[in-house]
């Protein structure tokens, strides 16, 4: 199952990256945490994923991201930890920022 069929699957629609040549989706924190709980009733791992600057109606990558190691990938709960860990530090700050995810399918 690819995120865009679990958005569509639990109603989040996303911003799209294609202005940044990008052909991925990106979601405001609350949104992750919803789709962390569609990922954990699954048990579909998260692998990683990349942080984006909200600039007025503009997009800027930031170029931070998360990854698990390849021999962490099955452990779901690891995952979403680290996953969540990472996007709160972008949430302490007073910007605004959506993140894109890859998931292991």
């Amino acid at each position: 199952m690819s995120i865009n069929e679990i958005c569509t699957e639990a109603n989040i629609e996303g911003l799209s990256l294609k202005a940044l040549g990008i052909n991925e989706t990106a979601f405001s924190y609350e949104q992750v945490c919803k789709i962390v709980d569609y990922l954990r009733i699954n048990r579909i791992t998260i692998l990683g994923g990349d942080v984006y600057l909200v600039d007025g109606n503009n997009l800027k990558i930031t170029y931070d991201s998360w990854y698990i190691k390849k021999e962490e990938k099955m452990d779901f709960e690891k995952s979403y930890k680290k996953a969540l860990d990472y996007m709160e530090i972008f949430e302490k700050k007073e910007e605004d920022y959506v993140y894109s995810i890859v998931i292991h399918e």
